[in-house]
């Protein structure tokens, strides 16, 4: 993968045709809103140092509503992309996608919930996607270890890495903590990876310098921009607003401040020092 002078997360809409009970976001109060007009986030990031990556998520992006002009534009712009998505859209329309996006795409993760998806059909979509990407992007699969759905997710990813498809196990968090999980249940995560491929559950970077607030931010839909997810849940190390034109990243590396880090961006793109 390549690494890339600036990353950023994008959340372009709160708004999910699933709602699945282990949710995180069930009761965000912005549920339901939507980027009002994605232009002037594109003219924004351009002005970051590139290359840029744009790491779309929601909600669930494909069911925005200029979802495919908007990706148009980022290419135009020459944003590598990277998407997260519950993977919900139809084959056409991810085809559509993809032809719209071409080389750019960098990693498109396919989050498998088993309260609404079939892994069978999940499957054989995945495998038929993956066929159809660029060489250069990587598939990936995830999927929340909730408990009651552990020892099934550890048969169904182990069939899928048969298949050549990457698995990856989430942590459940409940009140924003990882919640405890058995020796077995560990022995499972720990099998696909842990979190984010770190060999553990939990991942503490506590103290440790860190390029988020630099090289990385997490944007919402109203163009507010935290250093991380971890500082925008707990409404820390707030660096302004993008489109109104408060937006200031840090000029100095700073050290990790939270005991948890959900992030998958600074972890795989080798940000925490």
């Amino acid at each position: 993968m390549e690494l890339f002078a600036t990353s950023v997360s994008w959340n372009i809409n709160r708004y999910c045709n699933y709602k699945c009970s282990y949710c995180t976001q069930q009761d965000d109060k912005l549920k339901g809103q939507d980027v009002s007009d994605f232009r002037p986030f594109l003219d924004a990031f351009r002005q970051l140092i590139g290359p840029i990556e744009v790491k779309i998520s929601g909600g669930e992006p494909f069911l925005y509503p200029d979802f495919l002009q908007m990706c148009r534009e980022m290419r135009e712009r020459h944003f590598y992309i990277s998407i997260v998505t519950n993977f919900s859209a139809q084959v056409e329309n991810l085809f559509d996608f993809l032809d719209v996006v071409g080389d750019l795409l960098q990693v498109f993760s396919a989050s498998l919930h088993l309260e609404y998806a079939d892994p069978g059909e999940f499957l054989a979509k995945a495998l038929q996607f993956k066929q159809k990407m660029a060489a250069n992007s990587s598939f990936v699969v995830t999927s929340v270890a909730s408990p009651r759905h552990l020892t099934e997710l550890n048969k169904i990813g182990r069939i899928f890495l048969d298949h050549g498809v990457r698995f990856n196990l989430q942590p459940l968090k409940y009140h924003g903590s990882i919640i405890t999980y058995t020796q077995k249940e560990s022995e499972i995560l720990n099998f696909f990876g842990g979190h984010n491929r770190t060999g553990k559950i939990c991942n503490n970077f506590f103290g440790r310098p860190c390029k988020a607030g630099i090289n990385y931010f997490v944007v919402g839909p109203t163009g507010d921009v935290w250093r991380c997810y971890q500082a925008k849940k707990e409404r820390k190390e707030y660096l302004g607003n993008i489109l109104q034109g408060s937006f200031m990243p840090y000029t100095e590396i700073h050290d990790c401040i939270y005991h948890y880090c959900p992030c998958t961006v600074p972890i795989e793109r080798k940000m925490i020092l």
